[in-house]
């Protein structure tokens, strides 16, 4: 399950178990989003940073496991873990505190979302953020449309075509992530940037609506439209 620690004014929350793969259930998002809550509500914390445990950040959420091999969810099953990673995703977004991911290796899925969510972003130089894991029924990936409204045409283009991961590297050069460094290092140099936020005290309680820049479509109604995508999926198969 996931755990908590603190680092004096810094609450860090880990994603997913020490063992195993790095996916989140059900049951792991609402501990997540009840963890959220906690840290909004207690005046030590001023900055909320996720990370993963181990070498990858977070490769999926609930809806992902679903459709692992020969598995054939039902609708309810699938709409009832979407929604599941959806309130977490809502939860992060309200947070009235500075967030910050340290992204070691994969963030795919739910995770890349996650990590895209919070305001500063470190990841090491192997990182791979993929919004839409291949091998996934298709869909209208709130993460994935996300990030496309955030890339230049040509990249944008090559992302929803393909499908593929896209490299640290090149978000960093387009303003998407605010640090690169090596490989094992994305947490302690996050707690670095969390530091130097801190201590310069110019951060201000962020307000959620205006995270989205000129033409970028608000969180919620990237959602709406995911949750009415995969309805709309289910209707035609049943």
């Amino acid at each position: 399950m996931l755990r908590t620690e603190d680092h004096g004014p810094v609450r860090l929350l880990h994603l997913g178990p020490r063992d195993g793969a790095p996916r989140l259930h059900a049951a792991a998002c609402a501990a997540a989003v009840e963890a959220l809550q906690i840290a909004g509500d207690d005046p030590r914390v001023r900055l909320l940073l996720l990370a993963g445990e181990g070498l990858r950040f977070c490769v999926g959420g609930p809806w992902a496991l679903l459709h692992g091999p020969g598995r054939s969810p039902g609708a309810d099953a699938e709409l009832a873990a979407l929604d599941a990673g959806h309130q977490l995703l809502e939860a992060l977004h309200h947070l009235e505190k500075p967030t910050l991911a340290a992204v070691e290796g994969e963030a795919a899925g739910l995770g890349c979302t996650l990590a895209l969510a919070c305001d500063l972003v470190v990841a090491t130089g192997a990182s791979r953020f993929q919004p839409w894991p291949q091998g996934l029924p298709a869909a209208e990936g709130a993460g994935e449309r996300w990030l496309a409204e955030r890339l230049p045409h040509a990249l944008r283009q090559e992302m929803l075509w393909t499908g593929e991961a896209l490299e640290a590297g090149r978000l960093h050069a387009l303003g998407l992530i605010n640090r690169i460094c090596p490989p094992g290092q994305a947490l302690r140099e996050a707690l670095k940037l969390a530091e130097a936020v801190l201590h310069a005290g110019r951060h201000r309680p962020p307000l959620r609506a205006a995270r989205n820049g000129p033409g970028e479509t608000p969180l919620h109604l990237l959602l709406a439209a995911e949750r009415q995508a995969l309805i709309a999926r289910l209707l035609r198969s049943a």
